[in-house]
């Protein structure tokens, strides 16, 4: 007998807690939980932020770089199923920081390679750039 594997329901599943996991994401980035939000990321994860010309590498490394002072607004975000179960999500956020008296816009794009493991949905990979500016 051999078995079948239905990919289109496979991948509705993954994309689906891919969306999750870029929802809490989003939540605890904003509420400034930065235990909870470098717990989204697996144990080996790696991260280019966006304001830092290095790489990051582990959830020590990641906690390290965040620092709860900024908020992110979510723009237009298009998830891709892998055939390894793994989703990309490429998109664009706004972040929005306190500089004084002002708020300062930043506005980048990102990359998210989220996968399951152990049973757990998590971020294997994170890129975020500042966007360039429209010419």
């Amino acid at each position: 007998m051999t078995a079948t594997i239905d990919l289109a329901s496979d991948a509705t599943t993954s994309v689906a807690a891919a969306r999750a996991l870029l929802d809490r994401w989003v939540t605890l980035f904003n509420a400034g939980d930065l235990a909870a939000l470098t717990a989204l990321y697996a144990d080996d994860a790696t991260l280019h932020g966006t304001t830092s010309p290095l790489l990051f590498v582990g959830r020590t490394q990641i906690g390290g770089y965040f620092s709860g002072l900024s908020e992110v607004e979510m723009g237009e975000a298009v998830m891709q199923a892998l055939t390894g179960g793994e989703v990309m999500v490429s998109g664009l956020y706004d972040f929005h920081r306190p500089r004084g008296t002002r708020e300062t816009r930043i506005p980048a794009r990102f990359s998210l390679l989220v996968g399951e493991r152990n049973g757990l949905w998590c971020v294997l990979h994170h890129h975020s750039s500042v966007r360039p500016e429209r010419r």
